[in-house]
């Protein structure tokens, strides 16, 4: 069915039978995930203990895609043995005020079938008067220690995964006012055996947090998402919904499957950027009893018929332009289009809103399921659609068939 609105909203009622706001984030203050049109670092670190250089990503991390940054394409790969050292890798001028934080990724990798050697790892900023943060006794979101050392130690860093660190570098009160000239790498290997890894999305930011008016704000329904059969962080799908709702929303990056919903990272295309296929129904307790009665919707920008092949028709998207909360899950695709969830008891609003019409796209949705499985009938006339769903996994006895019913 083809709407020629460029903002369409649809609310869909979903049933068993009787026996059963997408937003861009402001720009970070520096940010360098080393990729080719990023800030690069300086290589020749003053140590002979460590090596740097910039390289394609893991080759076997546990639930991320392999050889391939966190967010791109490139990363930075760190090597040191005995002492380890430290390297300058990048030089700035950066106010700090009250919101100044610091943040970065690390996958530290297992080195001869040593799992904690290359644990020993930190990044660290330099001030204007000569200071380390380090040498403030300042803490990571965990409230552990920064040196190298004090990361090892605290345990936090899982090797083969990617681990997100973040300082609150505004929350020192003696850094107020004073300048970042560099940010610094520190490695140490833990009992002086070799160590190597891998770092990226080096960032400072200065944006002020929005307080928050319900504690459904401080819920981020992503969390938990970054997981497979190999290695579990959450075994979670953003499920979008009502506490003790009738159904779930969510977004699917394979809408082929009834187990992983939505692998944003190690599914990612050769570009290592998430694409959705679907925006779905979904009832799944977890990835190993899989999926049931599920049904899809996904927007398109065809004039005709819209592109069935999921991997085809999927469209990528960066997390800054997704919002992933309880009550609404909303994203913007690169094409230009948003797509909106917010649910009810039993049903949910749709909102698609079109790029302006310059008369080479339209504005289509594409409704589909993961199996034949079910049944599906279009009403032009009334603008409305009706259907059923049977869809199930093998776990899941005793599912009943599901009705649905859309309006537009």
């Amino acid at each position: 069915m083809t709407m020629r609105a460029r903002t369409l909203s649809v609310f869909i009622l979903a049933a068993l039978a009787a026996h059963a706001g997408a937003q861009s984030r402001p720009a970070p203050d520096f940010a360098s995930s080393f990729e080719a049109n990023e800030p690069q670092p300086q290589l020749k670190p003053a140590d002979g203990n460590i090596a740097l250089a910039i390289g394609d990503g893991p080759e076997s991390p546990y639930n991320a895609k392999a050889k391939a940054g966190y967010s791109g394409l490139r990363a930075l790969r760190y090597e040191g043995r005995d002492t380890g050292g430290r390297a300058r890798l990048f030089a700035m001028d950066i106010p700090v005020d009250a919101n100044t934080t610091l943040s970065w990724l690390v996958l530290p990798e297992i080195v001869a079938g040593d799992t904690i050697a290359s644990t020993g790892v930190g990044i660290d900023l330099v001030f204007d008067d000569g200071r380390r943060l380090s040498q403030l006794d300042a803490r990571d979101q965990h409230g552990a220690g920064i040196t190298a050392a004090e990361q090892a130690a605290s345990k936090m860093l899982y090797p083969q995964q990617w681990a997100r660190k973040q300082v609150h570098v505004g929350g020192i009160a003696a850094l107020r006012g004073h300048r970042i000239r560099a940010i610094e790498v520190e490695l140490q290997p833990v009992a002086g055996a070799k160590a190597q890894g891998w770092i990226d999305d080096i960032a400072i930011t200065s944006q002020p947090r929005i307080a928050n008016t319900h504690p459904s704000d401080d819920v981020l329904t992503t969390r938990g998402t970054q997981s497979n059969g190999t290695f579990s962080r959450g075994n979670n799908f953003p499920a979008t919904a009502l506490p003790h709702g009738f159904n779930f929303w969510t977004p699917l990056t394979d809408a082929g499957t009834l187990g992983w919903l939505y692998r944003w990272n190690e599914g990612n295309d050769g570009d290592n950027r998430p694409r959705l296929q679907a925006l779905a129904l979904s009832h799944e307790p977890s990835p190993w009893m899989g999926d049931r009665q599920t049904f899809q919707v996904m927007p398109s920008l065809a004039t005709r018929e819209p592109e069935a092949d999921r991997k085809k028709r999927a469209l990528p998207f960066s997390h800054d332009n997704e919002v992933a909360r309880p009550y609404l899950y909303g994203v913007h695709f690169d094409n230009g289009i948003t797509a909106e969830i917010a649910p009810t008891d039993h049903g949910a609003l749709f909102r698609f809103r079109f790029p302006t019409d310059d008369g080479k796209s339209g504005s289509t949705l594409l409704f589909d399921n993961v199996d034949a499985r079910g049944g599906l009938t279009l009403d032009p006339a009334t603008q409305t659609l009706s259907g059923y769903t049977d869809t199930r996994s093998g776990l899941s006895n005793g599912a009943a068939r599901m009705y649905v019913y859309a309006r537009f």
